[in-house]
């Protein structure tokens, strides 16, 4: 017979690796610092420089096919995000100026809406928090060695 292995909450995390959950958490953090660095803090809604914005998305980030997407997510200042519920014919003015090529032949708003229903695995979350990781760290360090 098979002996059972014991192992500790730790030891077990260890062994299978991060959850989706945690990986996902760490990809916002990741992804939203990103955006905010990106964006300068200029919303994109309004125009209006924001010292503090937000990283807001003009499809909903319950939406998982575009929740890490770089067209999607955007800075917003706190009163058009929060207090305007997006702002999103501001948003939408803004997007189709900030992009105005076209994207598989569609604007970029058409797009979004293309793939907002797509899923995304744990492997490609695990790329993506890669990915930003090692963006924000350039981002970061071209901003301090200027």
């Amino acid at each position: 017979m098979g002996a059972c292995v014991k192992y500790t909450l730790k030891e077990a995390k260890v062994k299978i690796g991060k959850s989706k959950v945690e990986i996902k958490r760490a990809l916002i953090r990741e992804f939203n610092k990103f955006i905010r660095n990106r964006d300068g803090g200029v919303c994109i809604s309004c125009g209006k420089a924001c010292e503090k914005g937000d990283a807001g998305h003009f499809i909903p980030s319950t939406k998982q096919g575009t929740r890490f997407n770089e067209y999607n997510v955007n800075v917003q200042c706190v009163s058009c995000n929060r207090y305007q519920h997006g702002n999103l014919s501001g948003y939408a003015v803004g997007l189709l100026r900030k992009y105005p090529e076209l994207i598989n032949g569609m604007n970029v708003i058409e797009y979004l809406h293309s793939i907002k229903n797509n899923s995304v695995s744990k492997a490609e979350m695990e790329t993506l928090l890669e990915k930003y990781k090692n963006l924000n760290k350039g981002i970061l360090f071209s901003i301090y060695t200027k």
